[in-house]
Order: structure tokens, then sequence, then C-alpha cells
């Protein structure tokens, strides 16, 4: 099993136009692609022996929080990469 929790939260709330590339890079990094990297790496082996891959995400990724723009933002795609596998994967890997 696969359980993909890794998050982290900006400091402060600001506007997106305010917000430093190097915050939005690190806040993808974390709360998005450590998540899809390990998922991707994991698949052949959890289909191997009929393993899960299990997703936390955040409401945020599904509404839009003024002022936490980038947290939005990486948490968003969590939902449609879980669908993604699912269709994808099927039964082999839930």
């Amino acid at each position: 099993m696969l359980v993909s929790n890794a998050g982290i939260v900006p400091k402060h709330s600001q506007p997106f136009r305010s917000e430093a590339t190097a915050d939005i890079k690190r806040l993808m990094d974390v709360n998005f692609f450590s998540g899809a990297i390990l998922a991707k790496e994991a698949i052949p082996h959890l289909e191997k022996v009929g393993g899960n891959i299990v997703f936390t995400g955040s409401v945020v990724g599904l509404k839009v929080l003024p002022g936490l723009a980038s947290y939005c933002m990486s948490k968003a795609p969590i939902n449609i990469l879980s669908k993604l596998i699912a269709i994808e994967e099927g039964p082999k890997v839930g």
C-alpha cells in the first residue's frame, strides 16, 4: 500500500500575484509532484501484489480560497490523478 500524505501550507495568505515563484514551485513539488512520482513508481510493484494507493488531498482542491491560490492549485491535481489511476489501472491497483 502506498499512502501519499505529504502536504505543506503557506506561512501566510496573500494574493496570487504577490506569491513568490519559488514558493509556488515548492508547494507543487511537495503537495502534488511527490505523490504523483511515488505513485508512478509504485504502480508496477502494487500491481504484482494487488496493493492500493491512498491519496490525502484537501477540500481546497475542490474549492478556491482567496489568498491561498498556490495551495489550492497544488491540491486540485490530486483529485484528477486519483481518478486517472483508478480508470487506467482499475482493479489491478486500487
